[in-house]
């Protein structure tokens, strides 16, 4: 017999001791589940709440770091694609800008310090890498020269 019959059996007053029994003992243990449940549902604890809040927002994070990661090293494959000019060809050509604009000669000019910097652009495929330089002069004077690798163009920012 199936458990529904036994139920009919158990309302109707029908039903044997044993199958009485059986009935009660099954509609118990379906109570205790439901309230488990309900409790589980409805008094979640707060340290259970932060870890979970925490939880989600390291997931965030390591989301948008990868995103950040994926977006930064595929713009900078398109800069590596649009140089024209490489570090070596860049610092004989900022020195010889120094050479003729300024009167300075290239023996007289040292390259202090040096960075590259990603410039994105909208779409990406024309992002290009800027050179920056700080080159000291025998005269004491610091110049800042900045040359765009893609097109070439040297910008003389001050001494």
């Amino acid at each position: 017999m199936d458990f529904e019959s036994l139920v009919k059996k158990y309302q109707d007053n029908t039903a044997t001791d044993d199958e009485i029994i059986f009935v009660e003992d099954t509609v118990n243990k379906a109570r205790k589940i439901a309230k488990t449940r309900l409790k589980a549902d409805k008094y979640v604890t707060i340290p259970n709440r932060i870890k979970r809040f925490f939880i989600r927002i390291a997931i965030v994070f390591v989301l948008l770091a990868g995103v950040s990661v994926y977006f930064y090293f595929s713009i900078s494959g398109y800069a590596k694609e649009n140089m024209v000019t490489g570090r070596s060809s860049a610092d004989e050509t900022v020195l010889e800008f120094l050479a003729t604009d300024l009167g300075i000669k290239t023996s007289q000019a040292e390259i202090t310090a040096y960075k590259r910097k990603l410039v994105i652009c909208v779409p990406f495929e024309r992002s290009y890498y800027l050179y920056e330089y700080t080159i000291k002069a025998n005269n004491n004077k610091q110049y800042y020269v900045s040359l765009d690798s893609y097109s070439g163009l040297i910008e003389y920012v001050k001494y």
